[in-house]
């Protein structure tokens, strides 16, 4: 019964995926006021000196949304440097970020069997030695290895549900088409060399029939 509460409690904890993960935009300029824009940055995708920043765009009018042009800014009173990454360089990023990914996941694995196994040896030594104090503690290091687990799960799969691919097709200065009724997802990859990075992105769109849409859209970790 109790890892039943336990992973329930679990599932409430992690939240259900949501469209908006992130701040919603202000629109500064512009009439589609259909057009919904929100930015998350993704801290699993993010380090130091380059943050992955995940834009939702809803379209919640009856007409389809084509945008021709993106530009994306970084104002600040500071005039910190924010160089979006495009290019070769995007594909650089993502086979280091594979090869990260790949060690993280290796040594948390190892960390979860550890104290999987640790705690089915205590759970059998306190069977022999008929003592019970010792197999209720090894079953309970049991059960936090498998809810860690899962609860990683739930996380992996959550973030994958509101997060963008990391492919460059999908990345937020490319031409998007946005149905009715419908969102779409755009990343973009930031340098900040100083690790300080502003509090708004200004968004630029300019539609194939050459409106101009800005949204002033907060970053918040």
């Amino acid at each position: 019964m109790k890892s039943v509460l336990m992973l329930s409690l679990i599932v409430i904890l992690a939240g259900c995926a949501t469209m908006h993960p992130g701040a919603k935009g202000h629109q500064v300029q512009g009439s589609a006021q259909a057009l919904v824009v929100s930015a998350n940055p993704v801290p699993e995708y993010s380090d130091k000196s380059n943050v992955f920043i995940d834009f939702t765009f809803e379209n919640q009018g009856t007409r389809w949304l084509r945008i021709d042009q993106v530009k994306i800014e970084f104002p600040n009173k500071t005039n910190a440097a924010h160089n979006v990454i495009v290019g070769d360089d995007l594909k650089i990023w993502a086979e280091s970020y594979k090869n990260k990914r790949k060690l993280s996941q290796h040594n948390s694995d190892l960390g979860i069997a550890s104290l999987i196994l640790s705690g089915a040896g205590i759970a059998i030594a306190g069977t022999r030695s008929n003592n019970g104090g010792f197999e209720s503690v090894g079953l309970a290091g049991v059960g936090a290895g498998a809810t860690w687990s899962a609860a990683r799960s739930m996380r992996d799969s959550q973030r994958a549900a509101q997060t963008s691919e990391i492919v460059p097709e999908n990345y937020v200065l490319a031409p998007i088409t946005i149905p009715s009724q419908g969102f779409l997802r755009r990343w973009v990859l930031v340098n900040i060399p100083t690790e300080m990075i502003a509090k708004h992105a200004l968004l630029t769109l300019t539609t194939v029939e050459g409106d101009v849409l800005k949204y002033e859209i907060p970053i918040q970790f």
